[in-house]
């Protein structure tokens, strides 16, 4: 967080799963929906 304490971005998501799905499954969609959405500064890849 910038040392102001203004957020900039503030994601909210949510998911519903009908079926089995493994973790890494749900990671990789939440990534794939979000990629190029928030600019390269906040490459989700490179924050994890």
């Amino acid at each position: 967080m910038p040392q102001s304490g203004i957020v900039k971005y503030h994601v909210k998501l949510s998911y519903e799963v009908d079926g089995l799905v493994e973790r890494a499954d749900i990671i990789g969609a939440i990534f794939g929906q979000t990629e190029g959405l928030l600019g390269p500064e906040m490459n989700l890849n490179e924050l994890q």
